[in-house]
């Protein structure tokens, strides 16, 4: 097999607790022809020295100032010399194989990313869930603009295509970076899933804050409308998957007023999506009862159960 080198990028702010374990788990791979481009943003904590701690293969970078995430990893890719691109956050875990199971799906592919699957597991490392792709190889624009499912930690990126149209992360999006950029990747490109777990996902305590489903909202019309003017006429190609792709901003909306606990206008909000499909017509009647019913599902423990069903998201378990 061709060895295409590899660059690896790592963004931490303050990630002592679990950044060992994740460039831990870069050096257990089978593949060995690889870089880490390491961007320290401005860490106050032993990041620094932890990642000092690795030897030449691993290029580290620190930050004057701290910036957003998305920002943050621009700055690192700008380090990059790969041939591919791949991700890794700094409290993330990959399995052995991850490197060498993406390159021979990916690299001699007509396809320009690769994301897997992934274990969730706790912050103690307990496993919660398995959660793999939902889609085959090709072009998925219009699957991930209504329901997306590309897992940061396994993405797997030929440079050289996201070079050729410029693609970075939206300095003006800080709580769905993932999806604005990967969206409109994919409105140009196409991917190639691999239906396996090739990760683990920390899932902490206030990993989805409140504050955080706020921005989902604006961030989610502004992505679609920023793929619109990227794509002039691509909204006449796909209306039914923009029309959804819009109302699942309504929902965040919603979300979000319903924990300010504004009822009345978290049910207006819902009302002008009632129409869409079936699963926001529930939601919306569900605003008529107790707040308790809406707080109810939306618990963790819930969401996990009830959530995917009403979106229809069946990630397999294995």
């Amino acid at each position: 097999m061709e060895q295409p080198f590899v660059s690896v990028i790592i963004n931490c702010l303050n990630g002592e607790d679990y950044l060992k374990e994740a460039i831990d788990s870069v050096y257990a791979q089978t593949y060995t022809n690889w870089e880490i481009i390491f961007w320290d943003n401005n860490s106050t904590d032993s990041t620094a020295e932890i990642a000092k701690s690795y030897g030449e293969k691993v290029k580290y970078y620190k930050a004057d100032v701290t910036v957003p995430l998305g920002e943050a990893r621009n700055l690192a890719w700008k380090k990059a010399t790969g041939d591919l691109i791949a991700l890794l956050d700094a409290d993330d875990i990959w399995l052995p194989t991850r490197l060498e199971e993406g390159i021979n799906a990916l690299w001699n592919s007509p396809h320009s990313v690769c994301y897997a699957g992934l274990e969730k597991i706790t912050e103690d490392g307990a496993h919660i869930d398995n959660a793999l792709p939902l889609y085959e190889p090709g072009n998925l624009f219009s699957k991930l603009l209504r329901q997306f499912d590309v897992n940061i930690s396994t993405l797997l990126i030929k440079r050289k295509d996201l070079e050729k149209y410029n693609f970075e992360f939206d300095k003006n999006i800080t709580a769905s970076e993932e999806y604005n950029l990967f969206v409109r990747i994919a409105a140009k490109l196409t991917f190639c899933p691999i239906h396996k777990v090739l990760a683990k996902l920390r899932i902490h305590g206030n990993s989805l804050t409140d504050k955080a489903i706020s921005k989902w909202a604006y961030e989610r019309e502004y992505t679609l409308n920023q793929v619109r003017n990227e794509n002039p006429g691509i909204e006449k190609d796909f209306p039914r998957e923009f029309e959804e792709a819009y109302a699942r901003g309504n929902y965040y909306r919603a979300r979000y007023l319903m924990s300010l606990n504004e009822k009345s206008k978290a049910r207006e909000e819902m009302g002008k999506v009632k129409s869409v499909d079936f699963k926001y017509f529930l939601l919306y009647v569900t605003l008529f009862f107790p707040k308790e019913v809406w707080h109810l599902i939306h618990t963790p423990e819930m969401k996990h159960k009830i959530l995917p069903l009403v979106f229809g998201i069946n990630n397999k378990k294995s």
